[in-house]
């Protein structure tokens, strides 16, 4: 897999709304011909929120309109093997962090992928690399 990024579910929400700087800095990592992937994690927490939403119908279309347009990547057993190594060094260190953010940053690990985030608690985990592209 060529070098490129991997949307948190915060990221994957704000191009669902239309942001714009984020589509700018999208369409223009496009050109580099660096792919941007979606992980099955952060696809999961946005159907969460499009069923739990009172615009269910329109937010359904939206997760699967993404879903089918972004390359979704697994949580596989490479990313479960990272994962729990992620989880007994987060614990060791006393920085627990959400198991769902521990596997974006596994999915990320496994695949060399620069994770999109607005959480700066994934700044935390080693060798992880983080950007913000929704600070202004």
């Amino acid at each position: 897999m060529s070098a490129g990024y991997l949307l948190d579910t915060n990221h994957a929400s704000a191009l669902n709304d239309g942001n714009a700087s984020l589509l700018r800095r999208l369409r223009a990592v496009g050109q580099t011909g660096a792919e941007v992937y979606l992980p099955a994690p952060s696809l999961g927490e946005l159907y969460f929120g499009a069923y739990a939403s009172q615009r269910r119908e329109n937010n359904l279309k939206q997760v699967r309109f993404l879903a089918h347009t972004v390359a979704v990547l697994p949580f596989d057993e490479d990313a479960a093997e990272q994962y729990g190594h992620l989880t007994n060094q987060q614990r060791a260190l006393g920085k627990p962090a959400s198991v769902i953010d521990l596997q974006i940053a596994a999915i990320a690990l496994v695949h060399g992928l620069t994770v999109l985030s607005a959480d700066k608690h994934f700044s935390l985990i080693p060798d992880l690399p983080v950007e913000d592209w929704l600070e202004p």
